[in-house]
């Protein structure tokens, strides 16, 4: 597949929660950081998210209100041809993340391949 595109792909033994902002008034301490302890970026196991210990893990952490039909659609096809993959998404809101699911279950996908999870 390395012919179809000309990114350069990022292997990752270990989920890493790059993200964090903790300028932001959005800020949570994630539950490894101790109020007043310095931020470190930490390695943590991909289960740790609920993610597939193994398979390819896709990951948009995009407002999910901002994914379209035709993106939704595009991902639910990768999902399709990619044997033991799992997209990754966040959102705070539970009725959100039930939705996403039932959508995926729509398109043929096992909902246990969409994986939501609140922010970081």
């Amino acid at each position: 597949f390395r012919s179809l595109y000309s990114e350069a792909l990022f292997l990752a033994p270990a989920a890493l929660p790059f993200s964090v902002n903790v300028l932001s008034p959005a800020f949570r301490h994630p539950p490894w950081l101790k109020p007043g302890e310095p931020v470190r970026i930490k390695a943590v196991d991909r289960t740790f998210f609920s993610l597939s210990p193994s398979g390819f893990l896709f990951a948009s952490f995009v407002p999910p209100a901002s994914i379209e039909p035709s993106l939704w659609s595009s991902w639910m096809e990768i999902l399709r041809v990619v044997p033991n993959s799992q997209l990754w998404l966040q959102s705070e809101n539970p009725a959100v993340q039930k939705n996403l699911r039932l959508q995926c279950a729509e398109f043929g996908i096992h909902p246990s391949r969409i994986v939501v999870t609140d922010p970081l």
